[in-house]
């Protein structure tokens, strides 16, 4: 059973590599693609030279904010998480005020799936760079 154990972690470093290559060929893309239409849109010239010239000035900032958006998007979610448990104990419960608090939660669970849409808007904006830069 271990040696099947010790191939299956082997089988996981290519995903790993693959997933972290789709991160960051997806974010040059998006920066790349964005600054071309920004720089149009603003009547710059567009080259290759000048797009790739801009994408590494970029890059940092678009790295940082993801792994920010990222960070707040498993902060939110624990805590979201942690409120589904609380409600689930509170359903196998008889007590009024747990009974209260359920009506609580599936309040939160509507703001929840705002919070994410808003969360959402966010990534995809961090992802626009600026053709001034």
């Amino acid at each position: 059973m271990d040696l099947a154990l010790e191939e299956l972690q082997f089988l996981n470093i290519p995903e790993i590599c693959y997933l972290f290559f789709l991160f960051a060929f997806s974010l040059l893309s998006t920066a790349a693609a964005v600054f071309t239409v920004a720089s149009l849109y603003t009547n710059k010239a567009v080259s290759f030279s000048s797009t790739i010239s801009t994408i590494p000035k970029i890059f940092k900032r678009l790295f940082i904010t993801y792994l920010w958006v990222t960070l707040l998007m498993f902060i939110y979610n624990f805590v979201f998480v942690i409120f589904l448990v609380l409600l689930i104990i509170a359903i196998d419960t008889q007590n009024s005020f747990l009974q209260f608090f359920t009506v609580i939660v599936g309040v939160l669970v509507i703001v929840n799936l705002v919070g994410l849409l808003v969360q959402n808007v966010f990534y995809c904006l961090q992802e626009l760079p600026s053709p001034r830069d």
